[in-house]
């Protein structure tokens, strides 16, 4: 993921192997989306084809396959509590 200086991000989905362009998609976020304004981020594609992301305190899944992007409700957290770190048990956050 890359930010422009018009403060949009672009996600690069690459293909891993062989001799080609690995790029297989970019796909451009606006400044003001959630996914563009997130303070941190957690993926694994290889176990879930999810991006977490936290933005203004509110945890986000953006789907990989379907490219829509959810609000994510944890259990045990109280309506309004705010998030600020988000990991996957596989890799480090970016950002965070």
């Amino acid at each position: 993921m890359f930010e422009s200086s018009g403060g949009e991000r672009k996600l690069y989905k690459l293909k891993h192997g062989g001799t080609t362009n690995p790029v297989q998609e970019v796909q451009v976020f606006a400044g003001n989306t959630n996914f563009a304004r997130a303070t941190t981020y957690a993926v694994c594609a290889s176990n879930t084809p999810m991006i977490y992301y936290v933005t203004d305190g509110v945890l986000y899944a953006y789907s990989l396959t379907n490219n829509i992007e959810v609000p994510v409700s944890v259990p045990g957290l109280q309506a309004g509590e705010t998030v600020y770190y988000v990991a996957n048990k596989y890799w480090r956050p970016y950002g965070g």
